[in-house]
């Protein structure tokens, strides 16, 4: 997070002044002259931890209310529902979702309601008027949390919001990727270029990585061997540890969840692109040498397609379909679809989730079926 930061809440305010120092402002009357009284305490740690150290004071002050009587929607979301979130040590990425949700489709419509006053027919008038499949079902699941978080902190007596709400599916748009023939132009065109986006290029259409796991990954995370396939036949094969993320809300945390905790693998001709490619510091640095915030190399990926950039011409996806296309890539070319799924990071189906533990030589062949689906198109 950036130095001087500020974060505001209805309980005060948390001021980054050092990275890791909070100053944390509360208001509490006012003196004698009629100016505010503020008290101020410095915070080290995370975020998380100075807002909660926040809410402890606003608890000790009596300003968090311990009664449901008049308490509305908006009021349970900041005093209860987000910091109860922060304490579960939940990523800033997600917090920020859950906030922005609520602001821009639930506030509007259930931000005065008092808690015992929402009632399922009328969450089923407001989610059919919401414009969009996703979105409507987005907004009824996060105000059944919030309902439901209520309930459990014993602030409704009947347990909220049971009935079923129908919803309109929401279509599921399959999302654009390259062929085999798109991703060697790619790789040739920015390998010639010199584009410092090569190394993250090659893990998430080669290996199959995430954005945020790519910018995470340093050359001490890398390791080349030639691997003996399972048709007998030798490839350098790229393996790349996967156990961290970096997003711009967060900074450098764990990855995902555990089953994104894993090994790697790209083959020809990303392996070796890679191991030319590889940076000593950051995968992709920034302005100012440290690793570039993850909005910002998105917005050098699109750059690359304009007239005269590296990839000018070619067909336009989004960074984060190099993924996809690589899920695509495998199964094309044969991968068995539980393997596809582990090699992604992904939790296969329930009756194969805990018995399939590929080795490195499984990684290695599915890499490899990459490689030999992409000669074939040459």
């Amino acid at each position: 997070m950036a130095h001087s930061s500020s974060k505001r809440d209805p309980l005060g305010s948390a001021y980054e002044r050092t990275p890791g120092v909070w100053e944390i402002r509360k208001q509490c009357g006012r003196l004698p002259s009629g100016e505010p009284r503020i008290i101020r305490e410095t915070v080290r740690g995370t975020e998380a931890q100075a807002r909660a150290e926040l809410y402890a004071i606003s608890e000790r002050m009596g300003e968090v209310p311990a009664e449901a009587d008049g308490m509305t929607v908006e009021t349970f979301f900041r005093l209860y529902f987000v910091p109860g979130l922060r304490k579960q040590g939940r990523a800033n990425v997600t917090v920020y979702g859950y906030e922005s949700t609520f602001r821009s489709h639930v506030l509007p419509r259930w931000g005065v309601v008092p808690l015992d006053a929402v009632r399922d027919g009328d969450v089923r008038a407001w989610a059919w008027g919401i414009d969009g499949a996703k979105t409507a079902r987005k907004s009824v699941k996060l105000l059944r949390q919030v309902m439901r978080a209520a309930y459990d902190y014993g602030f409704l007596e009947d347990e909220p919001l049971r009935r079923r709400i129908p919803l309109p599916s929401a279509p599921r748009d399959k999302p654009e990727v390259w062929g085999g023939r798109e991703v060697l132009e790619a790789l040739t065109r920015l390998e010639a270029a010199g584009s410092p986006l090569l190394p993250v290029f090659c893990l998430m259409a080669g290996a199959g990585l995430r954005r945020e796991e790519a910018m995470a990954v340093t050359r001490a995370d890398m390791t080349y061997r030639d691997s003996l396939l399972m048709d007998g036949s030798e490839a350098l094969t790229a393996f790349v540890r996967v156990d961290k993320a970096y997003t711009c809300k967060d900074g450098l945390k764990r990855t995902k969840n555990p089953q994104s905790v894993r090994t790697a693998a790209a083959g020809e001709p990303f392996s070796s692109a890679l191991r030319r490619s590889m940076p000593d510091g950051p995968i992709v640095a920034g302005r100012d040498g440290a690793l570039a915030n993850p909005d910002e190399v998105g917005r050098r990926w699109t750059a690359l397609f304009a007239p005269g950039g590296a990839l000018g011409g070619m067909r336009r996806i989004r960074l984060m379909n190099l993924r996809h296309t690589n899920a695509t890539l495998m199964l094309s070319s044969g991968v068995d679809p539980r393997l596809t799924a582990k090699a992604q990071g992904h939790s296969s189906e329930v009756e194969y989730g805990y018995y399939l533990n590929p080795t490195p030589e499984d990684m290695a062949s599915a890499a490899s079926a990459v490689s030999r689906g992409l000669a074939s198109e040459e």
